[in-house]
Parts: structure tokens; C-alpha cells; sequence
């Protein structure tokens, strides 16, 4: 019964605190819209052809090397992701933008 009240605490203010933070900040769907295209880009592009370089290049000390095309490939998605978070930056910037031009009036 205690751990259960704990739980049950610790999920209440959870609730709590995201609910202030949903309210607390004006323009929440951009904060998610944001952190999702740097989380999407990084996690999906950038970080799994940097993992699949390191890993090779470690393996090919017992023999297997990486290819010249794999490594292209993996330089581009890493460079596909770079440019995707560029875009997402610029994206959220000009909403800010439009948002305080629509503010100011």
C-alpha cells in the first residue's frame, strides 16, 4: 500500500507539472514541433550511420573493411539529417517571426 501511494503520488505530480507546462508556455506546439524534428533527425538520420561507421571500423581491425559506398551513403543521410534540422530551425524562426508580427498588431 505505501510503494502504491508513491505511485500514485509521484504520477499526480506528473500531471501536475506537465498541465503547468502546457499552460505555461504560449506557444507549446512549436516546442513539441520543434524537439520532435531535432529528436526525428537525430535519432533516425544522424546517429544510426555514425553507429554503423564506428561499429565497422572497429570490426575491420579482425579482417571485413566498410566501402567506399557505404561510406557515402552514410555521409549522406548524416548530411540529410544536418540539413533537415537547418530546415527545422529556420522553420520554427519564421513561425517566432510571424507570431510576433501578428502579436504586435
Amino acid at each position: 500500500p505505501a510503494m502504491e501511494l508513491k505511485r500514485n503520488g509521484l504520477r499526480t505530480l506528473l500531471v501536475l507539472g506537465i498541465t503547468l507546462v502546457a499552460h505555461g508556455i504560449p506557444v507549446f506546439d512549436m516546442l513539441t514541433g520543434l524537439t520532435g524534428g531535432f529528436g526525428n533527425n537525430i535519432l533516425g538520420l544522424i546517429l544510426p550511420p555514425v553507429f554503423y561507421v564506428s561499429l565497422s571500423r572497429h570490426k575491420s581491425t579482425k579482417g571485413s573493411t566498410t566501402s567506399t559506398m557505404e561510406l557515402a551513403l552514410c555521409g549522406l543521410c548524416v548530411i540529410f539529417g544536418v540539413g533537415f534540422i537547418i530546415l527545422t530551425l529556420a522553420t520554427f524562426a519564421e513561425q517566432v517571426y510571424a507570431d510576433q508580427i501578428a502579436h504586435s498588431r
